[in-house]
């Protein structure tokens, strides 16, 4: 099974809990903005080095023709197995698991989930690049936060959260409930939050979404077609969230902010879908011709 499994059950789930998790999409934001992909989460502290299980997930893989182009690079680059392979506990059957994390032969990493059931290793997940952050919920395995800077120095950057839930075999399933999209290498962060997100309506049209701020329309940043730090345009009325501010040497007062998914905006930088979902686009708008709303 690769990436997240779509059906009904999971456009049901969606309808009902996307709207609650865009309540707490801070909290996604801030995460992602603290353990940004300057190194792959660190299983330290939950995972059990078990080579035993590692020694036998390898020869099952062997037999079963699994992973054959990630040991091949692996081979090719003269190293060992266990160095890309953890062992933990995910779904809290008292197996250890295992999680591969390791080289593609391209410039991305892959990533799979192996839930141990019996004698057999059954693949649960799938994702590439990097993890973020993990989190749970007792001792289960709840939510996975992955990055994806693409390839070839490209200049987005796509975070995704993952929900995971269980069968009634106790078997993972990863559901996406939030994605965003940023400039990897040009976002300014804030240093702040706003103890509350502000919700707002845009009231220019054409109104310039920037990754840092300030005006900038000139410089030459050769990541579009385009000069200046503009992201995207978008339309009156549009919708967003602020989850900090700054002032610039002008005074002017920027928010830092998610733009709600919205087929019209247009830009050329970051892109509108990703995965089958629709993003929200991160970036700061000046604060001159935004209403805040109680949507």
């Amino acid at each position: 099974m690769r990436n997240t499994k779509i059906d009904m059950k999971y456009i049901i789930t969606t309808i009902l809990l996307f709207g609650i998790h865009t309540l707490f999409a801070q909290n996604y934001i801030v995460k992602f903005d603290n353990y940004k992909n300057v190194t792959d989460y660190k299983w330290r502290g939950i995972a059990d080095n078990d080579f035993k299980l590692k020694n036998e997930f390898a020869d099952y893989c062997i037999e079963n023709g699994i992973l054959i182009n990630e040991f091949r690079v692996i081979e090719m680059y003269n190293e060992n197995t266990w160095n890309y392979l953890t062992t933990v506990d995910l779904n809290n059957d008292e197996v250890l698991d295992i999680v591969y994390n390791g080289p593609s032969g391209g410039e991305a990493n892959n990533i799979y989930f192996f839930i141990k059931k019996d004698n057999d290793f059954h693949e649960v997940f799938f994702v590439k690049n990097g993890i973020a952050k993990v989190e749970w919920k007792g001792e289960l395995l709840s939510c996975v936060y992955t990055y994806d800077n693409q390839c070839c120095g490209g200049e987005e950057l796509f975070n995704t959260v993952y929900e995971v839930v269980y069968n009634s075999k106790n078997v993972p399933e990863f559901n996406i409930v939030y994605q965003s999209t940023e400039s990897q290498n040009h976002l300014r962060k804030p240093k702040t939050y706003f103890e509350k997100p502000i919700k707002f309506k845009i009231q220019n049209s054409d109104y310039k979404l920037r990754f840092a701020p300030e005006i900038d329309d000139s410089t030459n940043y050769n990541i579009s077609n385009s000069k200046g730090n503009t992201v995207a345009f978008l339309d009156k009325e549009m919708n967003g969230t602020a989850y900090a501010s700054k002032v610039d040497k002008t005074g002017r007062i920027w928010w830092y902010v998610e733009m709600m998914p919205n087929s019209a905006i247009r830009s050329d930088l970051l892109s509108n879908e990703y995965n089958s979902q629709s993003n929200h686009i991160i970036g700061w708008l000046s604060s001159r011709f935004i209403v805040k709303t109680d949507e």
